[in-house]
């Protein structure tokens, strides 16, 4: 089953992207969210995610410093950037 870390400062991102996920079928337990990158940087340490949506642009940790080290530390993930 595929797992999905969605990473956005953006309440109404996050909720339009899990929107559009499960509207592709993706079961909604399959989808979490950080609404920061702190957030995911402790997230990522704590489980293994197939895919992940971060945002750039975040005020501390920004989505690069999140792509760095889900790459160094879930280096098989595919990673989607996008920014508002």
């Amino acid at each position: 089953m595929v797992q999905i870390l969605i990473v956005d400062d953006s309440g109404f991102s996050r909720a339009m992207m899990v929107r559009e996920l499960t509207a592709l079928g993706i079961d909604n337990s399959q989808i979490k969210q950080a609404g920061s990158g702190d957030e995911a940087m402790a997230m990522l340490d704590a489980q293994p995610f197939d895919l992940f949506i971060l945002d750039i642009v975040m005020t501390g940790i920004d989505g690069i410093a999140v792509l760095k080290a889900v790459k160094q530390k879930q280096p098989n993930a595919k990673v989607i950037m996008c920014s508002g």
